[in-house]
């Protein structure tokens, strides 16, 4: 029996769905600019496929919280039955903040994630109608709460208000099963679509193989250049763009640190002392966690403060701490909007942001990027003069080290250290410094003013002065007013 060939066909349909954006897939005016066209184009493909994306996988993380609370909300209703009127608006309270905490904040914080990392050289993203509907969990309940509140001033007797509750929250429940529905098929929809293009984003690789040539450091080291025509592989060379002394340079020392935010009124002591839940607040990512401090604590929304927090985030800037920079001056952006709504500002504000691509987000957002590049830049500056300071001292430092070490003698003692032929000025000074008390000297060798001025002030009037003008001929010190007069060192 003959043995056949075995042919293996390849399937080549999935190459027709390549997404391509270049210069033959359209035409366009002969007055426009192609490139600039295409660019264009490319750009629209991207902020598509992004909206795309960020939709399908809200829209899954919406579906599987409602899914839990769908089997969290039946037990959590039914103390609602044994319970008086004021004890039920008590409860329901305690339950819509469990749920935001539990189901509202995670998608919440995503929503915002994904606006934070919304490129800003783009337009803003165009969601759907599915995705924008959405309602948070824990605003329906208390809509529930608002619905008993008109309902129990209708009901004088009191009879029904607990029928009337869970009737509210059994229309809650098909509410949200309905809407997992519509959800549901609009995440099919939006992976349908999106598995239609085949693009960078949902390539896998199959088989690869990476071959890196081995340098064979004695023959290269023995003859370097013999036969050298010979090779055609390439090397690979690693350099080090940044080298310890360079990182060295601009690393900024504690000392400085903790001076740049003293100067700013920045420290943890400092501003802990304007109010103790402000530090704590200027340190939190958690968008509910924000909502909560401002809700229980509504005198932070001050002016001062939302100052206070945007200079501290400078200060952040300033000595390297950027995460935590741009987390102050979030907080303090949030104070600035709440504040400006009026008394329900939190409740309005976190309301409108906790939506997904509206106008206020768009306009928060912005605002922030453009507050905190205006913080970035301008700590970028200070920071340089704060690093060429520190430079600047540690030079000084280094030449006052080296000054004492060029005084001190084998046993201990300072002296003026003399050349072959000093002059006569010279052997003057050295002689006034060395008969000086020691812990004067060295007070004079470091700049020691504390040390200068207790020496002096243990003196009569008219020897201190003679003394600091001494001093100041000699160069150790300096004097605003200095009468120089050769006839005092006689």
């Amino acid at each position: 029996m003959p043995i056949g060939k075995v042919m293996l066909t390849t399937d080549y349909s999935k190459w027709d769905a390549i997404e391509l954006s270049d210069d033959e897939d359209f035409e366009c005016h002969p007055n426009v600019d192609k490139k600039s066209m295409v660019r264009w184009k490319q750009a629209q493909v991207h902020k598509q496929r992004r909206e795309r994306k960020d939709q399908r996988d809200l829209l899954q993380m919406e579906y599987d919280l409602t899914e839990e609370y769908l089997k969290f909300i039946p037990d959590e209703i039914k103390p609602l039955a044994a319970l008086t009127p004021t004890q039920i608006f008590e409860y329901l309270k305690n339950l819509s903040e469990r749920v935001e905490k539990k189901f509202t904040d995670p998608i919440r914080n995503e929503s915002l994630g994904r606006m934070k990392d919304w490129p800003g050289n783009w337009e803003p993203p165009v969601w759907g109608d599915v995705l924008r509907s959405h309602k948070p969990w824990h605003e329906e309940i208390n809509n529930i709460g608002k619905e008993l509140v008109e309902f129990i001033a209708k009901d004088q007797d009191g009879q029904h208000i607990v029928k009337f509750l869970f009737d509210c929250f059994q229309k809650h429940i098909e509410m949200f099963k309905e809407r997992q529905v519509v959800v549901k098929k609009q995440i099919k929809e939006f992976e349908a679509e999106m598995s239609k293009k085949l693009t960078s984003d949902n390539l896998v690789t199959g088989f690869d193989k990476t071959f890196v040539a081995k340098e064979k450091n004695d023959e290269s080291t023995a003859a370097p250049a013999a036969d050298t025509h010979k090779s055609s592989g390439k090397e690979k060379v690693i350099e080090t763009i940044h080298s310890p002394k360079a990182q060295a340079d601009n690393q900024m020392s504690k000392e400085i640190q903790q001076a740049t935010l003293e100067e700013f009124e920045a420290t943890d002591e400092q501003i802990k002392a304007i109010h103790p839940q402000l530090l704590e607040i200027s340190k939190k990512t958690d968008y509910g966690d924000i909502a909560r401090i401002v809700k229980q604590y509504p005198v932070i929304q001050t002016e001062k403060n939302e100052e206070t927090l945007l200079l501290r985030g400078l200060a952040l800037q300033i000595i390297g701490r950027t995460k935590e920079a741009k987390t102050a001056v979030t907080v303090s952006m949030i104070i600035k909007y709440t504040r400006s709504l009026g008394p329900s500002g939190v409740d309005m504000f976190f309301a409108k942001l906790s939506g997904t691509g509206t106008s206020a987000q768009n306009l928060f957002f912005s605002d922030l990027d453009k507050t905190y590049q205006h913080i970035t830049t301008r700590g970028a500056v200070l920071r340089k003069e704060k690093l060429e300071l520190q430079k600047k001292l540690k030079e000084q430092e280094e030449s006052r080290k080296k000054l004492i070490e060029s005084f001190t003698q084998p046993d201990g003692s300072l002296r003026v250290p003399l050349g072959e032929n000093p002059t006569e000025m010279e052997k003057k000074q050295a002689e006034w410094f060395d008969n000086l008390p020691h812990d004067y000297k060295v007070g004079l060798l470091n700049e020691d003013v504390d040390k200068i001025n207790a020496y002096l002030s243990s003196l009569p009037a008219e020897e201190a002065d003679l003394q600091a003008k001494m001093a100041a001929k000699a160069g150790f010190i300096q004097l605003q007013e200095e009468e120089e007069n050769p006839a005092d060192l006689d």
